[in-house]
């Protein structure tokens, strides 16, 4: 059995679910809350297998722990483990060579926006962090995060740099991803990469995300008439978009495809 360990609504995680649920891999998802995952993940390996990047730190999720006891702690590495081990001939997830390199940039230069500004639009409504907790992960833990949400709140302010005045830069880059990828879209292609569903259309999708706030997640999510409006406006607007409307297709069409 594999092991998946990761906060319970985080973009990264979601590429990981979504690979090994598109093959049907049977894994135990061990879903966490932010700062829960410190302890989750150092009890797995101590910070000796996490890699820094520009939006991760040695103590982020996802962690894959194969049934040998390899662990694989970039959400990019997993998909790419899920798509060698399981995928049928012909069904692979791996991208060319512009959809590789659409995957690192839509995980280096969108995913850390979207997550600003999907914090930012529930950090000033509590009761939806709290259901957030309590939609998404055991009942216990959901009563110390709940109790602890002032708190955690402004401890999170301050790792992820969330305010007023970032998440607006937060939308102002996430627009100019969403254009490139509209861009990409603009010859008629159905898939990021031509004509085959890739592991670029899962990234792009995830990472999007935090900002569409589509109903097929597999974790609990709020829509965009319960956060603030201001964000909500936002999000509506980027919904609308050709890049938006093509994550929230491959959310509707392919998040709960099963290929085997």
């Amino acid at each position: 059995m594999h092991t998946l360990i990761g906060i319970a609504f985080s973009h990264y995680v979601e590429k990981a679910r979504w690979a090994l649920d598109r093959f049907a891999v049977p894994y135990d998802d061990e879903r966490v809350l932010p700062f829960f995952h410190f302890p989750a993940v150092w009890r797995v390996h101590r910070g000796r297998a996490g890699t820094a990047d520009r939006a991760s730190s040695k103590y982020s999720t996802p962690v894959l722990r194969t049934p040998d006891g390899t662990l694989i702690c970039d959400s990019g590495d997993i998909v790419r483990y899920v798509s060698e081990t399981f995928a049928p001939a012909g069904l692979s997830l791996e991208p060319g060579a512009d959809g590789e390199a659409l995957e690192q940039r839509v995980h280096d230069r969108l995913g850390p926006h979207t997550r600003r500004l999907g914090y930012s639009a529930v950090f000033e409504r509590p009761a939806l962090l709290k259901r957030m907790a309590r939609e998404n992960v055991t009942r216990g833990q959901a009563a110390v995060f709940s109790a602890m949400v002032p708190v955690a709140k402004v401890a999170m302010q301050r790792l992820l740099n969330i305010s007023d005045e970032a998440a607006a830069r937060s939308a102002v880059k996430i627009r100019a991803e969403f254009d490139h990828v509209g861009e990409l879209l603009a010859d008629g292609r159905p898939y990021l990469d031509g004509d085959r569903f890739t592991s670029a259309d899962i990234a792009f999708a995830c990472m999007a995300a935090p900002s569409l706030l589509p109903p097929e997640y597999s974790a609990w999510m709020p829509s965009p008439d319960d956060v603030v409006e201001r964000v909500a406006v936002t999000m509506r607007e980027l919904r609308a978009h050709p890049a938006g409307q093509h994550a929230l297709r491959m959310f509707a069409e392919e998040r709960n495809r099963v290929v085997v």
